[in-house]
């Protein structure tokens, strides 16, 4: 089970949910493995939005999970894809594998906002790093969408094999 979290809240900057909608496409046609958006308070649109750009079938949080009942989900998750945000930091807690999109804005670097212990990615755009978003005016205006689905897919399949692996699955085998 892969939990996204296409939401984030505050200063960071988001990667758009198309990209998230291709990568969780990605994720349920090739590597033959389930999705679960998560999302909070304040995100039931973004989820919604997200819910009809995925051509595949995935599985939603139900509307008003507490922390304790997240946290339990996340447990039973093989890895967690999302923003800089307080799931991404709840996931890295309960020892969840965590791919994490950051964006260029330093006040937001990774170093200081990342997922804390080991078997986590990040994943930002290749553009100069800034001191804010000046949005329109920038010339990486919507950088963001420079993190390529099919790139983070790829990490995805290392950590998808890894866990087949550490069950004591052979490629092909446990795939329905």
């Amino acid at each position: 089970l892969v939990i996204m979290h296409p939401g984030s809240a505050g200063s960071s900057l988001r990667w758009p949910a198309k990209r998230f909608a291709e990568l969780s496409d990605l994720i349920v046609e090739k590597a033959k493995v389930q999705v679960l958006v998560s999302w909070g308070p304040g995100e039931e649109d973004l989820a919604k939005y997200f819910l009809r750009l995925v051509s595949l079938p995935v599985f939603s949080l139900p509307k008003g999970m507490d922390l304790r009942s997240l946290a339990g989900i996340y447990k039973q998750g093989t890895l967690f894809i999302g923003n800089s945000t307080g799931p991404m930091h709840l996931a890295a807690a309960v020892g969840l594998p965590v791919i994490a999109i950051f964006s260029p804005i330093k006040a937001n670097n990774e170093t200081r906002w990342g997922p804390l212990g080991e078997n986590h990615t990040v994943f930002k755009p290749a553009v100069e790093l800034c001191d804010s978003c000046p949005g329109e005016k920038c010339q990486y205006f919507n950088c963001m969408d420079r993190v390529l689905p099919e790139t983070v897919f790829d990490r995805v399949c290392d950590f998808v094999l890894e866990s087949a692996q550490s069950e004591g699955l052979k490629p092909g085998e446990g795939v329905s």
